[in-house]
């Protein structure tokens, strides 16, 4: 391993480098890091975010491609820590814009050619599978090498990134598990071995930042899985994410062990199944261990472990289907017991709170992490987090992965393990770091892409400023005609609402009707000539009899025609 490159065919390149986050930063999700030396770059991860509630609508969020666009000529390649959705889930809208090679670990890619085939994009992007400790070449600046880190997923990857000036480390998501229940644990060694030889910047995962102590190891989660499933009388329900792949072979084994069949039940948990089971990182302890939803009502309750999509309480969800009595083939009824085995992502709280409730109600025994070991995180605490500082002493730190408070935390923590030269970041601001000094140098564009259906980008703000006000105070259609030549007022208005007031041909639309039509017959003869005036006054004076009628500011659509 070296972590200094010839520089002797481009002197120039070693004034800088440069490291702009182009999302995961002031948040959580959409992560996009870029790192460039002289004249060549390349991307960390490309991932999206899924909307908050308030993002009416729209499907997906994407961090902003511009600068990646008009910098295409530097970019040597796109290089993923692993396969959440929120590190490669942007991958493809940027495969259809750019052609550069891609490079990860086999399930990474694995997962990312399931989304490329969706997008018909396969056969023509390069997928490059890369294993640990390989260092890659990618230019006469830049080579890289993945270090294996443990996660809720397999395969994930921090990256040593080799420039000019020494080794660039990025964490990705990480955490350490020392007695893993498949794959070694955490490669601490390859760290100490690059802080023994000297690493310029650390860019580390801060979501955990607040959490004290050390993450509890996923064999102890499997133990308290197996606890809940052995003493459990009849059918039990397991809802986690999907991609914790370690956690769906843990289960298996324990069916296998408590004497029960196994349903995965929920698209995405089907697909990332099949993905991982045909690679080899899923293992059937027996043949016939698997059972069809079909079957499932024709078992022993005290012989069925359905593994289901869901814990985030998502509306459509196969947890959510059946805690409400709205799934076709499960149904759930008093003596069974359903495990929350995930964390709630912020923000999903009510929605899951809402599905437990249903689910107590109809005498299931509901389990969560509050009740029992039956979740870790895939991201270090703070002892964690002290000791990756310790094994690599960094010269800088950045802190990424984060909400601002996490971030500023992170860097805190830098400072008392002596790190001194910390930079936070947000999204769009540009680290330049010299084998002295780091500083911030400036912007580039960075922002939100909204994906709404098949429209990639062509909602914005005040699309969804529109959206907001439809679903907070309806919609107005105010539909009347005119005589343009003489100014009568020949029909109307007539007003159609919807979500407005209750009833169409309410009293309330009756005086709305009533209350604008006198605003319209006060006009003078020549304004009542011209639709656009008309059009005006007929929307203002509605919103204004809703607004001192109710306090409410409909959407108001008036349509004048002339007759």
């Amino acid at each position: 391993m070296t972590n200094k490159k010839d520089t002797t065919s481009a002197p120039e390149a070693q004034d800088a480098l440069r490291v702009i986050p182009l999302g995961g930063l002031g948040q959580v999700g959409m992560n996009c890091m870029v790192i460039e030396c002289g004249d060549e770059a390349v991307l960390i991860d490309c991932g999206m975010t899924f909307p908050e509630v308030d993002v009416l609508g729209v499907d997906l969020i994407l961090p902003e491609m511009t600068y990646l666009l008009e910098n295409a000529e530097k970019l040597l390649g796109v290089i993923l820590t692993h396969g959440h959705e929120d590190h490669i889930g942007a991958m493809p809208f940027l495969l259809k814009e750019l052609d550069i090679p891609v490079y990860g670990t086999p399930l990474t890619l694995g997962l990312l050619r399931h989304k490329l085939r969706e997008h018909n994009l396969l056969d023509q992007c390069e997928l490059v599978e890369v294993g640990t400790r390989k260092e890659i070449e990618l230019g006469d600046l830049l080579s890289f090498e993945f270090i294996h880190v443990n996660h809720s997923i397999p395969d994930a990857c921090a990256v040593a990134l080799h420039t000019p000036m020494g080794a660039i480390l990025h964490t990705g998501d990480w955490r350490v598990d020392h007695t893993p229940i498949s794959g070694p644990p955490i490669d601490l060694a390859s760290f100490a071995e690059f802080g023994d030889e000297g690493v310029l910047c650390l860019l580390g995962d801060s979501t955990n930042v607040e959490q004290s102590g050390m993450a509890a190891s996923e064999s102890e989660v499997l133990r308290g899985l197996e606890q809940q499933i052995r003493q459990a009388k009849g059918r039990v329900l397991v809802t986690m994410f999907s991609s914790n792949v370690h956690r769906i072979q843990g289960l298996l084994e324990i069916a296998h062990a408590t004497g029960r069949r196994v349903l995965v039940n929920g698209r995405s948990l089907m697909n990332m199944f099949n993905i991982a089971r045909n690679l080899g990182y899923i293992r059937l302890p027996r043949r016939d261990i698997m059972l069809d939803l079909g079957d499932v009502g024709l078992m022993p309750d005290d012989e069925v472990l359905i593994i289901s999509t869901g814990s985030q309480g998502e509306p459509r969800s196969s947890m959510a289907r059946i805690a409400h009595d709205d799934h076709n083939q499960i149904k759930v009824r008093e003596g069974d017991t359903v495990i929350f085995s995930a964390r709630v992502v912020p923000g999903n709280e009510t929605k899951v709170n809402n599905i437990i409730n249903a689910l107590w109600s109809r005498g299931v025994e509901v389990i969560t992490k509050r009740d029992a070991l039956v979740h870790t995180t895939g991201h270090a605490y703070r002892e964690d987090l002290k000791l990756m500082f310790n094994l690599t002493r960094p010269k800088f730190f950045i802190p990424v992965h984060g909400e601002m408070k996490m971030l500023i935390k992170h860097a805190r923590l830098a400072h008392e393990m002596g790190i001194e030269n910390t930079c936070v970041l947000t999204n769009g601001e540009v680290a330049q770091i010299t084998e002295e000094s780091i500083q911030k140098a400036g912007r580039v564009p960075s922002g939100r892409i909204m994906v709404d259906g098949k429209g990639v980008g062509d909602i914005n703000d005040v699309v969804l400023r529109d959206r907001l006000q439809l679903a907070r105070a309806g919609m107005l259609i105010a539909a009347m005609v005119i005589d343009i030549q003489d100014g009568a007022i020949v029909s109307g208005p007539r007003l159609l609402q919807h979500g407005v007031v209750e009833g169409v041909d309410s009293k309330v639309l009756s005086e709305a009707r009533r209350y604008a039509l006198e605003r319209i017959k006060s006009m003078s003869p020549d304004s009542l000539k011209d639709t656009a005036e008309v059009a005006e006054t007929l929307r203002v004076a509605l919103r204004r009899f809703f607004r001192r009628r109710f306090q409410r500011k409909p959407v108001v659509v008036p349509i004048v025609s002339a007759g």
